[in-house]
Formats: C-alpha cells, sequence, structure tokens
C-alpha cells in the first residue's frame, strides 16, 4: 500500500498517512484539529492587530484632550481693548496695555519693545531684546501696561508727510509645566497719530 504525504499550512512537518487510511476517523479529526488551529492562529493575529489599533486611537484621542485641557486651562498674555495709543498727558509716550485671559498665571513674564523707521518682520524680532525687562508674572485677568518713550524725531516723522514710524511688542512668559507662549505685534503709526496694525500673533 502507498504511504501518501499530506502537507498542512502551519505544520513543521507533513501528516504521512495510508491510502486506505485517507479517511479514516483519526486522519479527519488530525486534519480538522489542524484547520482549527490554523483558524485559531488568524482570528489572534486580527485581534492583535484590532487591540493594536485601538491602543493607538486611544493614544490620540487621550493626546487630543490633554492639548485640550492645557489650551483652556494655560495663560494666554494678549492686547486689551485698549490697545496702543498715546498718552493724553505726554506726547512723547506710547501707552500698551495687555492682559493674561487665560486661567493660569505667566509666569517668566518679560516684555520687549521698540520703535523704529524701517518696517520690521516677525522673523526679524525673534532675537532682538532691544529694551528687555526683568522677569516677572502675570495674573489671570490682570491688566497690566508697558510705557513706550517715543524720541522727539521720531514724533517729528510721525507728524510729517513722508515719515513712517513703526512699534512693535513682543511678551514672552511661560505657562503650565515650562509651556512657552508669545504675544507679538508691530504697528504703524501715522500722521494723525491713529496706529494700523500690519502683524499679530500669539502662540
Amino acid at each position: 500500500m502507498t504511504d501518501i504525504p499530506i502537507q498542512i499550512a502551519n505544520m513543521t512537518s507533513p501528516i504521512i498517512v495510508r491510502a486506505d487510511d485517507l479517511w479514516s476517523p483519526t486522519t479527519i479529526a488530525t486534519m480538522l484539529l489542524a484547520i482549527a488551529t490554523i483558524g485559531l492562529t488568524i482570528l489572534a493575529i486580527k485581534q492583535a492587530r484590532s487591540a493594536k489599533i485601538q491602543a493607538e486611537s486611544l493614544k490620540t484621542q487621550t493626546d487630543i484632550l490633554k492639548q485640550e485641557f492645557e489650551s483652556s486651562h494655560r495663560a494666554w498674555v494678549a492686547v486689551s481693548d485698549k490697545e496702543m495709543i498715546f498718552n493724553p498727558t505726554n506726547p512723547l509716550q506710547l501707552i500698551f496695555h495687555y492682559r493674561n485671559y487665560g486661567k493660569t498665571v505667566a509666569t517668566n513674564l518679560r516684555e520687549r519693545w521698540n520703535i523704529i523707521t524701517t518696517k520690521p518682520t516677525r522673523d526679524s524680532l525673534l532675537i532682538d531684546n532691544a529694551n528687555l525687562t526683568m522677569p516677572s508674572v502675570n495674573l489671570p485677568t490682570q491688566e497690566r501696561k508697558i510705557t513706550i518713550s517715543v524720541p522727539p524725531n521720531f514724533l517729528a516723522s510721525i507728524v510729517s508727510e513722508q515719515g513712517e514710524v513703526y512699534v512693535w511688542v513682543i511678551i514672552d512668559y511661560f505657562s503650565l509645566k515650562e509651556n512657552k507662549g508669545q504675544y507679538g505685534v508691530i504697528a504703524k503709526f501715522r500722521r494723525d497719530r491713529s496706529s494700523e496694525v500690519i502683524d499679530e500673533w500669539i502662540i
């Protein structure tokens, strides 16, 4: 009687059966067991992949919730509704008002500003530390002001026909476990002393 080798996937060696035993109960049971084993292996792989996808999805959702929490609870420093105005009692001073709109304290807050006659860009101000102040804190809802001295020759440029004067203010601070925040504004002053914001950002 001829022996017939039967190779079943995922098994290291073929099952050797005699031809007249090919459909014996033992052979059929062995084949069914092998098929069931393969099916369980495939199911386990699918479940593992599904669990991995769910874990990645859960991590993404957790990250989003964390970002939303930090965004809603951090300090947010920006210009107040008083904006930047000339001091009514001193024409050689500009007053810039800002406040913390967030729910936590803005720490290590440092102000920097300048008045120039050439139009600046945001990138050009990244490392400009003109008039840099000492670190301080800004409490939630607290409004503060920066007094900017205007040199007489700059004031003359403002009121002249062709003169252009630009004022920029940047406020750097930290919030919620040393997360860095920044508010910046660049304004152009017209002849009538009104201002036009040409760039503004908040980080």
